[in-house]
């Protein structure tokens, strides 16, 4: 208990001691310091709350439904360290009660006549396509700066992220009542992202640990993973990937409409909502022939713009291709692991084409 005191304490000197530098070196405005410092004591909070999921276990009014869950979790943790291979350490042995639905909210965006993310950058994590915010109304008002910028933007709520090792990540309230296929496959997504993370690749980073929880999902069901239904595992990846699919298929349709030149910007638009009015018949179209729920009907029922599909985009836009590597090493996790500690190595460019050349591989 002592130990773990000091730990936490620990890494609240260092998480203050980054926000000071962050302070001094990189802030030039009052706007990057109110970001800053509202991610600071959002992480700070899950720091202090966080309990001992085998002390929770212990407790004779643990509702059991909780405690249910929580033993998943100490089994997925397990599996993910013997079998896996993923650095667990400390992360996930503990619990957070939060006091609201979702942990973040994301903001993303993209131009209006653009496929490609907006980027923010910082201090290690480099460049990414989105932007968190613990608190919603901050999140809302960022959205709302760059809409009036002409972007579309695109607001989410998040359950779960990854300090990528540098914190002792607890489960949330946000999550541990997903189903329990849903909930170890969240675990492993995680997970991977300790495992590899390249700073400023945000496709890459969400591919890359899309594939393994894939991979790691599948183990699990096929060993008699405690608790999971393995057909109901097996149909939600499978719809993932019809889902990815027919984004992807927009997503190009939408480029090559930006692309025209001889389209005036009235045009494009016209063009652009035309297309993004059909993706809704077209996924409830996609779901009956699948004859089971896919689970995005919520996605596709809201306002659908350029950064609302990348969102789905980044966790899904390489996938196919790691996927066809993994299974051209036969399946050798260690093997993909180092193939992919290879390609990490590489300039964005050059591992790039190596992922489409396996891409058109996969589609073929």
């Amino acid at each position: 208990m002592y130990l773990n005191q000091c730990r936490r304490a620990l890494q609240t000197i260092c998480l203050r001691l980054a926000l000071i530098t962050v302070v001094i070196f990189q802030l030039n405005s009052c706007q990057q310091f109110s970001y800053y410092f509202q991610a600071t004591e959002g992480q700070l909070a899950l720091l202090w709350q966080r309990e001992s999921i085998e002390s929770m276990l212990q407790r004779p009014d643990l509702e059991l439904a909780l405690a249910d869950k929580l033993r998943l979790v100490k089994s997925a943790r397990r599996f993910a360290v013997e079998v896996l291979d993923l650095p667990v350490d400390q992360a996930y042995g503990t619990y957070v009660a939060l006091p609201r639905r979702h942990v973040v909210w994301n903001v993303q965006a993209a131009g209006e006549f653009s496929v490609r993310s907006h980027e923010w950058c910082f201090p290690v994590a480099g460049c990414v396509a989105y932007k968190g915010y613990f608190e919603e109304d901050m999140a809302r008002r960022s959205a709302a700066e760059l809409s009036a910028a002409g972007l579309d933007v695109y607001v989410r709520g998040v359950d779960a992220y990854s300090t990528l090792g540098w914190f002792d990540d607890p489960v949330l309230s946000s999550f541990i009542h997903y189903a329990d296929h849903s909930l170890v496959a969240l675990l492993f997504h995680e997970l991977a992202h300790r495992k590899l993370y390249v700073s400023g690749d945000t496709s890459f980073n969400e591919s890359w640990a899309t594939a393994v929880q894939i991979m790691a999902t599948e183990r699990w069901a096929a060993q008699g993973g405690a608790a999971i239904g393995t057909e109901r595992a097996m149909r939600q990846l499978q719809a993932t990937a019809r889902v990815s699919q027919l984004i992807k298929d927009t997503l190009q349709a939408l480029d090559a409409v930006y692309r025209l030149e001889t389209l005036d910007e009235r045009q494009k638009r016209d063009r652009k909502q035309q297309i993004l009015d059909s993706l809704p018949p077209q996924y409830l179209a996609m779901e009956a022939d699948f004859g089971h729920p896919m689970g995005y009907r919520n996605f596709f029922s809201q306002p659908l713009n350029n950064a609302a599909l990348l969102s789905v985009g980044h966790y899904t836009a390489w996938v196919p291709a790691l996927l066809l590597k993994y299974r051209q090493l036969d399946s050798d996790l260690q093997q993909f692991y180092s193939w992919s500690e290879s390609i990490s190595k590489l300039g964005k460019r050059e591992r790039d084409s190596i992922l489409k050349s396996l891409q058109q591989a996969a589609s073929a």
